[in-house]
């Protein structure tokens, strides 16, 4: 993480090498999207956005911080997805985004809140932003 290109040479999951188009399907259903991430690490923003642009992600906005539901709170966010039960448990609990868990080895023993829906991939995520959109 200390290197300046840690961030920039992570493989995506598994489902976004199969279907790389769910970016650019982002990009169609929703022009303005906010990464809201906790990474540490030498330029980690600039990473990431090379790294989202890479993958087809246009004009990615990239927050850097440990207080997601303050960013969700701020920006307005109707939707969010988080790998972290803490951190999806929290944005649903403090602030009017429908929230979703996506499901990962390390957080399968979490049991998230009533504010907080399991999904176990990015599609359907972005069939909620779809809904949400439409």
């Amino acid at each position: 993480k200390s290197s300046p290109s840690f961030w920039m040479t992570l493989e995506p999951m598994p489902e976004l090498v199969q279907h790389p188009e769910l970016f650019v399907e982002l990009n169609n259903i929703c022009p303005y999207t906010y990464f809201v991430t906790s990474r540490v690490g030498v330029d980690v923003r600039r990473q990431s956005e090379y790294w989202l642009n890479s993958y087809g992600v246009r004009r990615p906005m990239v927050i850097i911080s440990n207080r997601k539901e303050s960013i969700a709170h701020g920006v307005g966010a109707d939707l969010a997805i988080d790998d972290n039960a803490g951190n999806a448990i929290y944005i649903g609990s403090t602030t009017r985004c429908k929230t979703f868990l996506i499901n990962r080895p390390w957080n399968v023993l979490e049991k998230p809140s009533n504010f907080v829906t399991r999904i176990n991939t990015v599609q359907e995520f972005l069939t909620e932003v779809y809904v949400a959109t439409v």
